[in-house]
């Protein structure tokens, strides 16, 4: 859905898509790394890899946020995962 009075642009849509997340690692039942803010630093590394793959862009529109765990005795990594269209503002 457009985000009213917000003038952007998606000129190929499938080219815009991007992908980003943030994970937290456990091992023995104990966090490693970092546990705050989880979601803006998913945020941050779909458009990093946005702007890898050469799409020009500032701002995530039509954004999925997804969570997602893998388990195995002792290891146990909890992501963010974030999908969306990496667009640029029209001035």
């Amino acid at each position: 859905m457009n985000v009213r009075n917000l003038n952007y642009s998606i000129e190929d849509q499938t080219a815009s898509k991007t992908t980003g997340d943030s994970c937290i690692k456990y091992i023995l039942g104990f966090p490693i790394g970092l546990t705050d803010d989880r979601i803006q630093r998913a945020m941050d590394d779909a458009i990093k890899n946005g702007r890898t793959k050469g799409l020009d862009g500032d701002l995530l529109v039509n954004t999925r946020i997804d969570m997602s765990l893998f388990h195995i005795p002792f290891y146990a990594k909890n992501c963010v995962n974030v999908e969306g269209d990496l667009v640029s503002i029209k001035k």
